[in-house]
């Protein structure tokens, strides 16, 4: 897909507020280095409380 990260994900919760949704396949592309990117501003506050 063009270099693309693909993330394929369902909802399966019941609690989950759209309940249309449950059931049904979502598909996110992203680029490699956003995704790098993503991850390690995510990473960045558990490092600083390891420390």
């Amino acid at each position: 897909m063009d270099g693309d990260l693909v993330i394929v994900f369902a909802f399966w919760r019941p609690t989950h507020p759209f309940p249309e949704d449950l059931g049904r396949v979502f598909v996110a592309r992203i680029p490699p280095d956003a995704f790098a990117t993503t991850l390690e501003e995510a990473a960045d506050p558990l490092d600083a409380k390891v420390t």
